[in-house]
């Protein structure tokens, strides 16, 4: 049942983006044959978790959403049917973590947002290190992705949806063992692994740059 309101509900996404967000995805062949995965991207906009999902389809991926959205009991049945999992936003205590790191265990691609939160100014905001220690208890390789114009089309500030154009770039994977250090806190190998991923993030949106140019 689950798989059939995912895939209803990518349909309706691809409506939506028709309508209001032309989509155009580059890179999908850097996760096409990947399983279990953290996929880490920016954060503009409520638009940015089905869009990416639809840019994945029929990759299916896990959500993690704030626990504050299954309060409600048939909209908590709804999104669970659609794999996502309540997190507690303002918490990163070890079980919090144990946690996360069981559902980026599951054999789905599951996207994590860099910043936490979404963007006020349309700017990258700091990279949160909870998803390093994530990254290093999992064992799982990172896929950066960089998602551009879902700010501009339903920012934090709009109560509708403008019509803009999306571009979703996918980056090559990162794998942890080539980012942590032998010997090091891993509160240390967090941060540099949050400060890699957010290094490429801004790397593609300099080549989405390049593009337009």
């Amino acid at each position: 049942m689950s798989n059939i309101i995912y895939k209803i509900s990518c349909f309706f996404v691809y409506i939506f983006c028709k309508i209001f967000c032309p989509l155009r995805v580059s890179g999908l062949e850097n996760i096409r044959d990947m399983e279990s995965c953290i996929i880490a991207s920016n954060h503009a906009s409520f638009l940015d978790p089905p869009l990416i999902g639809l840019s994945l389809f029929p990759k299916r991926i896990s959500y993690l959403a704030r626990d504050t959205l299954f309060k409600n009991i048939f909209f908590s049945k709804l999104i669970r049917t659609l794999y996502a999992y309540p997190i507690r936003v303002k918490s990163s205590s070890p079980r919090d973590i144990k946690n996360i790191v069981e559902i980026v265990n599951l054999k789905r691609p599951t996207l994590i947002f860099l910043e936490g939160t979404r963007t006020f100014s349309g700017d990258f905001l700091p990279p949160k290190r909870s998803l390093g220690f994530i990254a290093i208890k999992a064992g799982k390789p990172i896929v950066p992705i960089y998602i551009e114009g879902t700010f501009e089309a339903y920012s934090r500030h709009k109560r509708w949806v403008k019509r803009h154009p999306v571009k979703i770039k996918i980056g090559a994977p990162l794998h942890i063992e080539d980012l942590v250090d032998e010997g090091v806190k891993i509160s240390e190998n967090a941060q540099k692994v949050v400060d890699k991923v957010m290094t490429e993030i801004k790397s593609l949106k300099e080549k989405s740059s390049k593009e337009e140019a």
